[in-house]
């Protein structure tokens, strides 16, 4: 487990905690790692039968919807969930998922925007991202849609795996294209399964 998700993890108990909540007492929170196997590793969740979910992608946030109907899934931070497909309605939930977005549909365009005033000769720029991950999805859409707008010349590189980032960022000298890089890290994410901690739901925050 990274840094990160440790951090994230720590924060979770403490909170339980604080509402009287303590794992190993009268909680029992499970650590499920997800990476490039997020369809089969959410059935196995599910099998298990937890009381409640927490999502902290929105790669396993689509396979536990997929896996799951009735269990409790709170995401810990996704996507547009109304462009992903997870919610047609922001403020009430309208399927068994609740949680936090970050999506922006502006963010792309003015990403590209910062890169041009930053490096006003930028001509073309590739983009690295995710297709497993459906926010990436929408982002490298997003991307190609600001870029043309821009008069940008648009590289897209998907990956697919860790060993795609190597001969991605040779395609990007070879275009000689600026690098912009979404993190490939679904191999490292986790699911937390929460047992016996409630089925109450919340709206989509941003």
């Amino acid at each position: 487990m990274m840094v990160e998700e440790q951090r994230r993890l720590a924060a979770l108990k403490t909170r339980f905690q604080e509402l009287g909540w303590v794992d190993g007492r009268n909680l029992r929170i499970g650590i499920h790692f997800a990476g490039e196997r997020a369809a089969m590793a959410a059935a196995e969740l599910v099998a298990s039968a937890p009381e409640a979910i927490i999502s902290t992608t929105s790669t396993t946030a689509r396979s536990l919807l997929d896996a799951t109907t009735s269990i409790p899934i709170v995401s810990a931070v996704t996507g547009d969930p109304i462009a992903l497909g997870f919610t047609t309605n922001m403020s009430k939930p309208t399927r068994n998922m609740t949680g936090f977005t970050t999506f922006n549909d502006t963010v792309a365009a003015k990403r590209l925007q910062l890169l041009r005033e930053m490096v006003g000769t930028v001509r073309k720029v590739a983009l690295m991202w995710a297709p497993a991950n459906p926010q990436q999805l929408l982002l490298e859409k997003q991307t190609e849609a600001a870029a043309k707008t821009l008069a940008i010349e648009f590289v897209s590189l998907p990956l697919k795996s860790g060993g795609d980032i190597a001969p991605a960022l040779a395609t990007a000298e070879l275009e000689r294209a600026g690098i912009h890089a979404r993190r490939y890290r679904d191999a490292e994410r986790s699911k937390v399964s929460v047992s016996e901690a409630g089925n109450s739901q919340l709206p989509w925050s941003k």
